[in-house]
């Protein structure tokens, strides 16, 4: 099995024509689980935003009287060898999965209590979330 930590930097892509504009976004950070079968992953919206926008951001969060406090839930999901439900369709190749076709689901609303546990004991709790997750899913750790 395999330990990956990623770590996806924030950006700022606005952009005065509305077909170019994909606005900002704070850093996410991803735990990925690796093994034979499939990986597991959990991730999170950080409110860490680029250094040219963090005075903006924070000045108007202050002004709302609202402060970021955690991160974000994004998501626990999973990336398939095989399908895991009928009709599920493939998300096409898989970097995590050597390139072969790749079938992922996820969700925001499991990904909270895991996000909660990595606050209340670290990275250990995240860890252990998907070593269980992918023994659910795929029946062992290999």
């Amino acid at each position: 099995m395999e330990r990956i930590v990623r770590v996806e930097p924030g950006f700022d892509k606005r952009h005065p024509d509305p077909a170019k504009d994909y606005g900002i976004s704070a850093a996410k950070i991803h735990f990925l689980l690796r093994g034979e079968i499939g990986a597991t992953q959990f991730a999170i919206y950080t409110d860490w935003y680029p250094k040219g926008l963090q005075d903006a951001i924070h000045r108007k969060d202050a002004d709302r009287g609202w402060f970021a406090t955690q991160p974000l839930a994004l998501d626990l999901g999973y990336h398939s060898r095989t399908p895991r439900y009928k009709g599920q369709k493939s998300q096409g190749p898989c970097e995590l999965l050597d390139g072969v076709p790749c079938y992922y689901d996820g969700s925001t609303g499991a990904a909270e209590p895991v996000r909660d546990a990595m606050l209340e004991e670290g990275d250990a709790a995240v860890w252990r979330a998907l070593e269980k997750y992918y023994i659910e899913l795929f029946g062992e750790l290999r």
